[in-house]
């Protein structure tokens, strides 16, 4: 807790890898990288190939979307990422997320679990600015924007890019 200087353990255990749902120190996670609050009490993890949704109050751990590795939309569990990195959240229920070897900004609508990409191709590296789909090389950080533009890293191209969706 920062209010009383306390680290504890939400979920996982450190240096047990893998990536399984379960509760607190019996889930497991495979190099989570980016993560985000919704405003509802779940925080949501990008791991690996893996999108994971924490309940904060009980530290419960499931499989929000994706399970393999691959690049496929699609709802739950039947969407595929490649090394996901950073996430955002919207506040209004949608998801951003960095699909890092996809060179793809994927969102994910909380309430039905669908994942659309919305920026980007896994079939084509490189920057390419102009009208959506655009391009991107291994997208990584993500934030909103003041006037709600979708702003990305691109790790590969040295260069931050600005998405208005």
């Amino acid at each position: 807790m920062i209010a009383t200087g306390e680290v504890t353990t939400l979920a996982g255990s450190p240096k047990e890898w893998g990536s399984r749902d379960g509760i607190g120190a019996d889930a497991r996670f495979n190099g989570p990288t980016g993560i985000t609050i919704d405003g509802a009490g779940n925080l949501f993890v990008a791991d690996g190939s893996t999108f994971r949704k924490v309940v904060m109050a009980t530290g419960e751990v499931t499989t929000f979307a994706g399970e393999e590795w691959g690049s496929n939309d699609g709802t739950g569990t039947a969407a595929r990422f490649d090394y996901l990195q950073g996430i955002v959240s919207d506040g209004a229920g949608n998801l951003f997320v960095a699909d890092n070897y996809n060179h793809a900004i994927r969102k994910i609508v909380v309430r039905t679990q669908t994942v659309t990409t919305v920026v980007g191709s896994p079939d084509r590296m490189g920057v390419v600015l102009g009208p959506l789909p655009a391009g991107l090389s291994e997208p990584w950080g993500l934030a909103l924007g003041p006037a709600g533009e979708l702003l990305i890293s691109d790790s590969a191209e040295n260069a931050i890019l600005a998405v208005k969706l």
